[in-house]
């Protein structure tokens, strides 16, 4: 089996609301709407298969959109820092999808050089 990278981001996050729900990995799961034995063994290693880690991201985009619903329905309180909310990507996240954009804009470049090269339409005509 392969060996999965290790998420720092995600991990210290679901760390923190384990913490937060007293050390109860069970409700922890429960309130992001995971298994126990995914959340667990998260906790433990740091690292999951890519559809778990998508589950746990988008369980704790839940969590965040619900807390958000009760300030917001509730009387103005201290509201987070933009710091401490919970992020959507992690930074190697980020990175890889910028590599793939990256990738996607010079193929992108190269079949519209392709496509205007007039040895290649068969005529000596660009395209209009």
């Amino acid at each position: 089996m392969p060996r999965l990278p290790y998420d720092v981001d995600l991990h210290a996050q679901i760390r923190t609301l384990v913490a937060e729900h007293d050390g109860n990995v069970s409700a922890a799961a429960e309130a992001l709407g995971v298994s126990y034995m995914l959340l667990w063994r998260f906790e433990k290693s740091g690292s999951a298969l890519a559809r778990n880690l998508a589950a746990i991201r988008v369980g704790l985009v839940g969590l965040e959109r619900a807390e958000d619903a009760q300030e917001d329905a509730a009387p103005r309180r201290k509201t987070k820092h933009k710091s401490e909310k919970i992020a959507l990507l992690s930074q190697s996240d980020v990175a890889r999808l910028k590599g793939m954009l990256h990738h996607l804009v010079r193929a992108l470049d190269a079949y519209e050089a392709e496509s205007s090269d007039p040895a290649r339409t068969g005529s000596g005509r660009t395209p209009s």
